[in-house]
């Protein structure tokens, strides 16, 4: 199965047309991860272009760009963020041109989940913090994140646990910490 991603847009909320066809073929590292692109995350940047990074069973996460509202996105490529076989969470601090990521920063695990800042639209980003080590290799992956009225992110994704069940675990923390570490 090779997998890809497009952007669904509509002008009324009832009709819906599907813009773009991103895939590519590439070796997958790992027996079960994917082949292809899915599970986008996008994120509009301050200067109106969005920015779509890709799952894929590389050792890297993909990227794509659109300049007109998803109508058309560019070739996928290799992303500047290290990951492998599990979806990135975008964000874009309020009031401000820094993005900020979540993911899992292994090219071949789905641990450690951590977090970083952008200053330039994604193209290079700052130190990863961490926010869940996957103990024991344990993985810690699916992240969400969004910005809490008091300025504050809030990232949310699941851990496994030992028994084999599953845990939603979350983190509250302040731009400042992602970008500076402080």
């Amino acid at each position: 199965m090779v997998l890809s991603t497009g952007a669904l847009l509509s002008r009324d909320g009832f009709q819906w047309t599907l813009h773009g066809d991103i895939t590519t073929f590439q070796p997958k590292v790992t027996p079960n991860s994917t082949n292809g692109l899915c599970e986008p995350s996008v994120v509009e940047l301050e200067s109106g272009e969005i920015l779509m990074y890709l799952r894929s069973g590389t050792s890297r996460h993909w990227e794509s760009r659109s300049a007109d509202k998803g109508a058309t996105w560019s070739a996928p490529k290799p992303g500047p963020l290290v990951g492998h076989n599990t979806p990135t969470a975008l964000w874009r601090v309020e009031g401000s041109a820094t993005i900020v990521a979540v993911w899992n920063h292994s090219p071949v695990t789905r641990f450690p989940l951590s977090v970083a800042a952008s200053r330039d639209g994604g193209r290079t980003w700052g130190p990863a913090r961490i926010l869940d080590r996957g103990e024991e290799g344990l993985q810690a992956s699916y992240p969400g994140i969004t910005q809490a009225k008091d300025g504050k992110l809030v990232a949310v994704w699941q851990r496994q646990r030992a028994d084999g069940g599953r845990d939603i675990r979350w983190a509250r923390f302040d731009p400042v910490w992602v970008v500076t570490g402080q």
